[in-house]
């Protein structure tokens, strides 16, 4: 008998047994461990927190990355940077105030060709003169007058009224084939064919040669002029030349010659040797020249010459039959974009040289920020709208369930896309944006909350306990807010579990169409709009990969708490 007393004394609930058998929280935490898919879940939750909350700490703490830091690295670039060539064409140099375009060359050139000194174009007389090897002056002939002979040997003379004198000095010059003549200090020109002829002045108009000017310095003209008078010099075996009334100095070398300027300062270089620069705002100086030169003669593929910095440059050098081109190489700070994973950054870097591990981190805090701020809004409004309608009834549940008919009928979507073009519009700074974002979301998604606790509260509001609250005197709140919205918690929470996944998502989706979160600040969805550029798609996938994954697993980790938190407040469903 004292055995038996001993067992039913073992086998009775005392006060911690009931309670630790009978405890609803106990018994919702059993079921909930039970399922599996939950308890993963759970875990995946708990791994994303300290994912992007401990490890944001420690990557801006300790490792000294932040959502925003751009990181450079030095790139070797090597681009192309000049083109040299010894010239063997004419160069055309029309004084100033004189016209000599592309027609007129054309008709230089038939000139040439039928070796004349003289030639027209559009009913202009030109007239050139051999200064040297490759070297012309052309002139614009002005006609004094001009002597036809006909096949009878008439002679016919326009104007008939010209100086008679002047006429036979005219025709004396050309019976001794000299083109130029002097009359009465005048000097005149004679140009034309045996039976056509004509003589006159001429006025300077161009000259064409093989040679150019390089300055000294950047950003100087040089005059048609200038280089005429000092090419003349040149020819002639000259130390110096005269031009706008001042004396230049001229040091004539190896087919080149150095100008200087009347203060003596060093103007430029005449030579055939033409060395462009690439990119129209770099300036080439003559020392670069003189040594590409040298290079150049000695077929040497690789120099170094300083910048403007003293820096040394490395040039490489190809030749072709045509033209030499010159390529610069220099390490370069760059932004590091697109690197790959390393040691230094373990998910490499995006478009703006960023750290993707660090970006993903503070991604995730903003992004389940946003999903738990939103789902706290919509339970406060629906918590309040829907138990009010669901304890009061009547008008107040007709006037109530109609506004949430009036938000059911709002696009969602369509809705957000054109606030957060609003957003845009208006050029919110991104902070403020990231709350607006929630607000909207928040204020858009409570009608499905408020029919739920509506739903509830309308059975809980006949069940005993409310009508003996009711008969002790509580007041309507705290009978609401006491007593019957804590037997609605189970479904909120489910409720609340489920929808920040969704919310979540939506955020992902308008943060990819470049509506949601705004650079600087990271979210998941920001991160993979690098998925709008098919390049970045296949070629850096470890850029937009990571952050899909991670909304992948973080809206099945809250789907697998929910669909375990569902079943463990209410186990008839698994039935």
């Amino acid at each position: 008998m004292k055995d038996i007393e001993t067992e039913i004394q073992n086998t009775s609930l005392d006060d911690e047994r009931r309670v630790r058998v009978l405890s609803p929280s106990m018994l919702v935490m059993k079921r909930f461990a039970r399922n599996k898919l939950a308890v993963l879940g759970f875990i995946i939750l708990a791994a994303m927190f300290v994912f992007t909350f401990l490890g944001g700490f420690i990557m801006t703490n300790v490792v000294g990355y932040r959502e925003n830091t751009v990181f450079n690295t030095t790139n070797v670039m090597e681009k192309p940077y000049a083109s040299a060539k010894h010239n063997d064409e004419l160069r055309f140099h029309v004084f100033e105030g004189r016209e000599f375009g592309s027609i007129q060359v054309s008709s230089f050139y038939g000139a040439i060709t039928a070796n004349r000194e003289y030639f027209s174009s559009r009913g202009v007389n030109y007239f050139m003169q051999k200064e040297g090897e490759n070297f012309y002056s052309i002139f614009v002939l002005n006609p004094a007058a001009a002597i036809e002979t006909t096949r009878r040997g008439l002679e016919t003379v326009t104007p008939a009224d010209i100086d008679s004198r002047l006429l036979s000095a005219a025709k004396q010059a050309r019976s001794e084939n000299n083109s130029i003549f002097e009359y009465s200090g005048v000097k005149y020109t004679i140009a034309g064919t045996n039976d056509n002829w004509q003589f006159g002045t001429v006025t300077p108009t161009a000259f064409s040669s093989f040679y150019v000017i390089d300055t000294a310095a950047a950003g100087v003209t040089v005059p048609s002029e200038l280089q005429f008078a000092a090419e003349i010099a040149m020819y002639n075996g000259g130390s110096s030349f005269e031009y706008d009334g001042n004396v230049w100095g001229l040091k004539p070398g190896e087919g080149s010659a150095e100008i200087y300027a009347p203060d003596g300062s060093h103007f430029g270089n005449l030579t055939t040797f033409i060395v462009q620069a690439i990119m129209p705002d770099v300036f080439l100086s003559i020392g670069f020249k003189n040594l590409l030169m040298d290079v150049m003669s000695q077929k040497t593929e690789i120099f170094s010459f300083p910048d403007e910095t003293g820096e040394s440059i490395n040039y490489f050098v190809e030749y072709t039959p045509t033209t030499t081109n010159v390529r610069s190489r220099q390490e370069t700070g760059v932004i590091a974009n697109y690197q790959k994973p390393s040691l230094k950054h373990i998910s490499g870097t995006d478009g703006n040289g960023m750290d993707l591990l660090t970006r993903l981190m503070y991604g995730g805090r903003i992004s389940m920020t946003i999903g738990f701020v939103v789902v706290a809004i919509e339970l406060l409004i629906g918590i309040i709208l829907g138990g009010m309608s669901g304890y009061f009834g009547g008008w107040v549940d007709n006037l109530l369930m109609r506004l949430v008919d009036v938000f059911n009928c709002i696009p969602f979507m369509p809705i957000v896309l054109i606030i957060g073009s609003v957003f845009d519009k208006l050029a919110i700074e991104p902070r403020m944006r990231i709350f607006y974002m929630m607000l909207v979301l928040g204020f858009l998604g409570w009608p499905a909350v408020a029919r739920t606790v509506r739903g509830q509260i309308l059975s809980l509001r006949e069940q005993e306990f409310m009508i003996a609250a009711e008969a002790t005197g509580i007041s309507t709140a705290r009978r609401i807010f006491r007593h019957l919205i804590p037997n609605v918690i189970p479904q909120l929470i489910v409720i609340a579990t489920m929808g920040l996944g969704s919310v979540i998502l939506t955020e992902s989706v308008l943060s990819f169409l470049g509506l949601g979160v705004k650079h600087p600040y990271a979210s998941w969805g920001n991160i993979i709009t690098a998925v709008n550029n098919q390049h970045v798609l296949v070629t850096y996938p470890f850029v937009w990969i990571p952050a899909g994954m991670l909304i992948l697993i973080t809206v099945l980790g809250f789907n697998f708490v929910g669909d375990g938190l569902r079943d463990a407040f209410d186990p008839k469903m698994k039935r």
